[in-house]
């Protein structure tokens, strides 16, 4: 679809009458002030209606005209293409387009310039096959500030949880690290810039080493996981410039997977998915997730995928519904749930379906202030969360056991961690580690570990006692 103004000979018919007009009565000019009653037409075209006094001549050439003005926006109307119509977006402005309906194939029997996609026998892009961006269109702001309520309780979690541990240093340790499989990074980004915490990246399109961001998705990606974890390691893996990896291209999201095992990240995010299982993915995450099944000497990988955005009209994607994958949903602020999140797909009753701000998040593309919404979006903060938890457990917990640390760096044990900082809303489950959720403080009490306040946001000794209860799950 090719989104222009419509022709000028078309939008001046929309430009009102305004003040005096004249018209013509037998040849002669005859001024009608405005207050005059004015029947306009459906574009634009106008007539002046008889008023008490007129002559009878002058009665008669007034309905002539209005009857050749109506005659006049038919043919305007006739001329009018489906394609100059209104057609409404996600973000319900209302615009006027022209749509192009050319073949995906021109006249030489190549693919049209105009799009990549193809259009199926209802008129609805064909992207079977193919692996999927999930953002949605830029929204209006309206929810913005629940957004921006959660941001000041991360930075406050961060700034007493995670902050203080810069100045204590970990002995023998590393930052933990974070691979993001999407659409690259902008390098000029001043905000991914300034935290130089970008270590490496990759591109599977074109030069392996032009890793920048063409698109914006992944720029957006990695500004909200810097912004929930800035301690985090980057390693960018880009794999497509556009919302969709064809098919015949989809093998470089396996690709970008095993580098990041190379990589030896702990954490790796996909804002992307699938309507189908694909087995090249599905073997690359079996040796990030089980790398003991492989014979290999790399921890496991603790892997995040979005959900999708289609509501109740698509299923959760893969790999965001594989078993060992950490399925995000999205919701405001507030904890409340996106419309665009897909129905759960797992037993409910295990708290394993996890929503977290993904709604209305305030970002920067081509210096310009924009609004994102997308399951997409919630991903990476969910991630950060998770890095967040694994930079405070190698501060506060230098001692684990190996086997405790393996299970701390999975699948199997980030998942109760977050059960325990989070909150049961319809079929998720709210991602909050700020809060002392009361299950937590019953679990606590219970095993006679804590005995501290209720009230009030999480401390450290309550963090450790989660962590502890958690890796011994």
């Amino acid at each position: 679809m090719i989104v222009k103004p419509l022709e000028k000979n078309v939008a001046c018919l929309d430009q009102p009458m305004i003040g005096r007009r004249d018209r013509k009565v037998g040849g002669a000019s005859k001024t009608h002030s405005s207050k005059r009653q004015i029947s306009k037409g459906r574009y634009g075209t106008t007539a002046v209606k008889p008023e008490i006094g007129d002559s009878e001549a002058e009665c008669t050439e007034l309905k002539k005209q209005a009857v050749d003005e109506k005659d006049h926006d038919s043919r305007i109307t006739s001329k009018i293409t489906p394609s100059q119509k209104k057609v409404k977006f996600q973000d319900t402005s209302e615009v006027e387009v022209e749509m192009d309906f050319k073949s995906a194939e021109d006249e030489s029997g190549t693919e049209s310039a105009t799009s990549s996609s193809t259009m199926s026998d209802d008129g609805m892009c064909d992207t079977s096959g193919a692996a999927m961006l999930y953002d949605d269109q830029d929204t209006s702001g309206l929810k913005s500030g629940s957004a921006k309520k959660f941001w000041r309780h991360i930075d406050r979690f961060n700034y007493q949880m995670i902050k203080p541990l810069k100045l204590r240093g970990a002995k023998n340790s590393r930052n933990v690290r974070v691979a993001v499989i999407d659409s690259g990074c902008s390098k000029s980004d001043r905000y991914i810039k300034g935290s130089k915490m970008v270590i490496k990246g990759k591109s599977w399109i074109g030069d392996p080493d032009d890793w920048d961001d063409t698109y914006g998705h992944g720029t957006h990606v990695v500004r909200f996981l810097l912004q929930t974890a800035p301690s985090a390691e980057l390693y960018i893996a880009k794999v497509t410039e556009d919302k969709k990896i064809l098919p015949d291209k989809i093998h470089v999201i396996e690709e970008a997977i095993d580098w990041a095992i190379e990589c030896d990240v702990d954490i790796i995010t996909m804002s992307l998915g699938l309507d189908e299982t694909h087995e090249g993915i599905n073997e690359a995450l079996n040796r990030a997730i089980h790398p003991e099944d492989h014979e290999s000497n790399k921890s496991p990988k603790i892997v995040f995928a979005a959900a999708a955005n289609g509501g109740a009209n698509e299923a959760t994607a893969y790999p965001a519904r594989r078993d060992g994958v950490i399925c995000v949903y999205a919701s405001d602020g507030d904890g409340n749930t996106g419309d665009f999140n897909p129905d759960c797909t797992r037993d409910t009753t295990n708290n394993d379906e996890f929503a977290i701000l993904g709604v209305d998040i305030e970002s920067k593309w081509n210096k310009k202030t924009v609004h994102k919404s997308g399951t997409s979006f919630a991903t990476p903060i969910a991630a950060g969360i998770a890095c967040n938890i694994l930079e405070f457990a190698r501060h506060e917990l230098p001692n684990v056991t190996p086997e405790r640390r393996y299970w701390l760096y999975s699948y199997k044990g980030m998942v109760p961690i977050f059960r325990r900082m989070s909150k049961k809303r319809g079929d998720y489950c709210y991602l909050s580690p700020w809060r002392k959720h009361k299950h937590e403080i019953k679990r606590q009490r219970d095993a006679g570990v804590w005995e501290g306040r209720e009230e009030g946001t999480v401390d450290s000794e309550y963090l450790k006692k989660l962590l502890v209860g958690a890796i011994r799950y």
